[in-house]
């Protein structure tokens, strides 16, 4: 087998350790295209560039939304989302109907403009 299938085998794809343990192609690594996950380049360049990512290990793997929160320096965002990946929380999907007053749910109370302000009606 070549060095490079090795590589792309044995190596945590994602994470500033798997760019020191050889994945340095940019468009090679398995996540490549991802919208969800980075590439080992990508992943080691955010891990040294920015504060909140520098805390974390080398063998965490750095997802699009950790970066979003590093941007903006919220480290308890990102310590949440590490919390939901290891414990594995099933994440639900809202649709419009969910929302209270948008769907099945009558909402509670009717708001009418008048012409000094908002009368409420029960």
């Amino acid at each position: 087998m070549s060095h490079t299938l090795d590589m792309i085998e044995r190596v945590d794809h994602g994470t500033p350790a798997g760019f020191a343990e050889g994945c340095k192609s940019r468009g090679g690594c398995p996540n490549h295209h991802s919208r969800k996950l980075l590439t080992c380049y990508e992943a080691a360049r955010a891990h040294g560039r920015y504060y909140p990512l520098t805390k974390l290990e080398l063998t965490t793997e750095i997802t699009r939304a950790m970066v979003r929160l590093a941007r903006r320096s919220d480290s308890v965002g990102i310590r949440d989302l590490l919390e939901a990946q290891n414990q594995d929380v099933h994440r639900v999907e809202y649709s419009v109907t969910a929302w209270p007053g948008l769907g099945t749910e009558p909402p509670s109370r009717t708001t009418v403009p008048t012409g000094a302000g908002v009368e409420e009606l029960s």
